[in-house]
């Protein structure tokens, strides 16, 4: 196994019956955010100036104003970012 293929043990779903029941939006709706090639360019020129971690990987996320801290992403249940 390498370090692309993760090893997750058998789940199966389950189904949720919800006849007569009215259809619901549960859907979080963040307003639309934008991020500039200037601020994209910049960001990665800082990236490229730091030292070289251990692991040799420098990161940088794309954060929404509205996410969570535990769950940074640039809209609900996604991630952007760079990596070099």
């Amino acid at each position: 196994m390498n370090e692309f293929k993760k090893d997750f043990r058998e789940m199966q779903g389950r189904f949720s019956d919800r006849s007569g029941q009215r259809a619901q939006d549960e859907n979080l709706y963040w307003a639309p955010i934008v991020v500039t090639r200037r601020e994209i360019d910049a960001e990665t020129e800082r990236l490229a100036s730091l030292p070289r971690p251990a692991n040799g990987r420098r990161e940088s996320l794309i954060v929404h104003p509205l996410a969570e801290a535990n769950a940074p992403g640039f809209a609900p249940a996604s991630r952007s970012g760079s990596r070099f």
